[in-house]
């Protein structure tokens, strides 16, 4: 049995709090050092992750950032699929739609274009080296 009450999801007897289903959204990232999240709210005022349930579905936005040269759709699907397998098994919910947004990139390390460790990137906007232009 699904149901709301108030923010947070009621499955069978429990309830998971939307803190829970967004930490399971970056614990499922985890482990592509491709995908950088930031952590706590932008200037925006919005989460890197936002889980909403509707009618006993989630509905998850990931705002992330990728490398420069990679293929975004193909990380784009990745992601998609990484957050729908990992919310389904933990918490046996169906996943109604998973939106990405890349809206940032970066350059990538040597050590980031090579890891295979799951370590969950990070990242501080202010603190990225901008791109630059053509044109200068």
């Amino acid at each position: 049995m699904l149901s709301m009450e108030g923010s947070e999801l009621i499955v069978a007897d429990y309830r998971i709090s939307p803190a829970v289903l967004r930490a399971i959204v970056r614990h499922s990232l985890g482990g592509d050092p491709r995908v950088r999240l930031a952590h706590g709210v932008s200037r925006a005022g919005r989460h890197a992750v936002d889980v909403a349930v509707s009618e006993g579905a989630c509905a998850v936005t990931v705002h992330m950032q990728a490398p420069l040269g990679e293929d975004l759709l193909a990380l784009g699907s990745k992601v998609k699929e990484d957050v729908e397998t990992g919310l389904a098994a933990m918490t046996g919910m169906p996943v109604a739609r998973v939106d990405v947004h890349v809206d940032g990139v970066y350059r990538a390390s040597a050590s980031t274009q090579t890891a295979t460790s799951a370590v969950t990137s990070t990242f501080a906007p202010e603190s990225c080296d901008p791109i630059p232009d053509a044109a200068a």
